[in-house]
């Protein structure tokens, strides 16, 4: 059966979702999870004689083009109070309390014989939350590796238990059909070997260019996903250097990355990036008539949603065939400000936004550490804190330290009441901020309206060969939010390596520079400031 059009309705407003009859009615949850952001175990998706499940079969339902399904539950969750109204600190010590567990995304991939290059690469990609509308409101997907990814999303959105994994086991097959570099294995072996990440983030990306977003109702042309959300404009500006007097040649280009290129001078991505726009080259002189060395001077002119720098560890030149990896330190920052490498007109642009955002980074920083204090969190902490101190100056080491399902309940209140005041502050700023946005840059989708950007998603390497090591992925753990962060500690990170995943805090992130034998961070992904 072909595709269907159908709408979902959810909190008074109504949404467009493909509806694949042939495919499982899971795979339709999560399409409506995608839009509505309804928690799969929240959701209640209404059909004629009850409500639709995993396993329902499409046959008996009988869905039509253009039907409206409606469904039913709440965006957001209040903490849940444990089952059991008092808890013993013994028994907190010993046992993991529910209070105490922090939510982890679900696991990924396990290794398929030198495949963590893909698998990190998968992970970052889960950091911009756009791709995954696209891909399921795209019908069908243009590519095979494009549904495979589509399909692989849905898989991981599924797994809630953290000891789960997601084999990439289609994607992987479709990959090496596509990409003739992934296909090389080992002289001595049968097997695949080690490919390099940032090759296998461009052969994905580059399947995925014609993924169109949803247009507006009456609209005449659909936009691509990867055009608008992730393509940077450069304008480059050619300058002879030994004939000043000879007119200046300007062209433009799109690019999918920002390249950092690393010199004996390159301490941080930002002077990298720069040092790779602005260079020498030498060309053909119609003025003078011989070869000349021109000044290039390139600036980027439109700058996306989402950010990719590549920091190129490649070490060039040499009689030896072996591909050897730069082993020095690169800082990166955690926000970005891409200000000064854009031409003057956009600058122009974006200053209104960006200087009232800049303004407002104090006052949410406050908000977030007061927050901190508050609700459940803080409640516990207190309170463990306090018993476990009972309990040491007891001679037994058994203290009377209780936590009562009513102060849990006041906290679960507080957390509430805190949450919905940061919505509407957010609200209030994101109005007032908007005002500001230049009318070329609201009218132009997927583009970064201020030019600041935080960090959100990295794929690092370690060891010394460029041509074999391990790969791994680190993700903000806001990535995998549904609100602003209300607690400090919600600006840490995930690491995922194949199928672990582990905290790791913001502080670590130094460790990725690439200082000798430490990792070293090879993709960074760059999200715009919400406004």
């Amino acid at each position: 059966m072909s595709l269907l059009a159908v709408h979902v309705k959810h909190g008074g407003k109504v949404h467009d979702v493909q509806l694949d009859p042939d495919r499982p009615a899971s795979v339709f949850k999560d399409a409506v999870y995608q839009v509505t952001g309804v928690p799969l175990d929240r959701m209640k998706v209404m059909i004629k004689g009850g409500i639709l499940k995993d396993d329902t079969d499409w046959k008996k339902v009988k869905p039509k083009e253009g039907q409206t399904f409606r469904v039913i539950g709440a965006a957001g969750e209040l903490p849940k109070a444990p089952e059991q109204p008092v808890q013993f600190l013994e028994g907190m010590l010993t046992e993991r309390h529910p209070i105490f567990e922090i939510t982890t995304p679900s696991l990924v991939t396990p290794d398929l014989r030198n495949t963590c290059y893909m698998n990190a690469t998968v992970q970052v990609l889960r950091a911009i939350p756009e791709l995954q509308i696209a891909l399921n409101a795209c019908a069908p997907p243009p590519t095979d590796i494009a549904s495979s990814l589509r399909d692989l999303f849905a898989s991981m959105n599924r797994v809630k238990d953290t000891k789960g994994t997601v084999a990439p086991t289609d994607l992987l097959r479709r990959l090496r059909v596509a990409a003739s570099q992934v296909v090389v294995t080992d002289t001595s072996s049968t097997q695949y070997i080690q490919q390099d990440t940032q090759e296998c983030w461009m052969q994905i990306i580059d399947s995925l260019k014609d993924v169109l977003i949803s247009s507006e109702a009456g609209s005449a042309t659909q936009k691509k996903f990867v055009r608008q959300y992730m393509t940077t404009e450069i304008r480059r500006d050619l300058i002879c250097d030994e004939a000043p007097e000879e007119p200046m040649i300007t062209s433009s280009e799109e690019t999918l990355k920002l390249q950092c290129d690393i010199s004996t001078t390159t301490d941080c991505v930002t002077t990298g990036i720069m040092e790779t726009l602005n260079h020498s080259i030498d060309m053909y002189s119609s003025s003078l008539g011989r070869q000349a060395s021109y000044i290039q001077r390139s600036r980027l002119s439109r700058l996306p949603t989402y950010l990719t720098v590549h920091i190129d560890r490649l070490a060039r030149g040499g009689d030896s065939n072996e591909r050897a990896k730069i082993m020095q330190k690169v800082e990166f920052p955690l926000e970005f400000d891409a200000l000064g490498l854009v031409t003057d007109e956009l600058k122009e642009k974006l200053m209104p936004a960006r200087h009232r955002l800049e303004e407002l980074k104090q006052p949410r920083t406050e908000r977030i550490r007061e927050s901190s204090t508050k609700g459940t969190s803080a409640l516990f902490m207190n309170t463990f804190t306090q018993a476990l101190s009972t309990a040491m100056e007891s001679e037994t080491g058994r203290g009377t330290g209780y936590i009562y399902q009513s102060d849990i309940m006041q906290a679960a209140r507080e957390d509430h009441e805190v949450h919905q005041e940061e919505m509407a502050h957010r609200h209030r700023e994101r109005m007032e901020v908007e005002g500001l946005v230049d009318q070329e840059l609201r009218s132009d989708i997927g583009c970064s309206a201020s030019g600041l950007y935080d960090l959100v998603a990295i794929i690092a390497h370690e060891e010394a060969a460029v041509d074999s090591g391990h790969y791994t992925a680190f993700l903000k753990k806001s990535v995998f939010a549904t609100s602003p962060p209300q607690a400090e500690k919600e600006l840490d990170w995930y690491k995922f390596d194949d199928d672990n995943v582990s905290e790791f805090s913001k502080e670590m992130l130094s460790t990725l520079y690439g200082e000798g034998d430490d990792p070293s961070a090879c993709v960074l992904l760059y999200s715009s400031r919400s406004l």
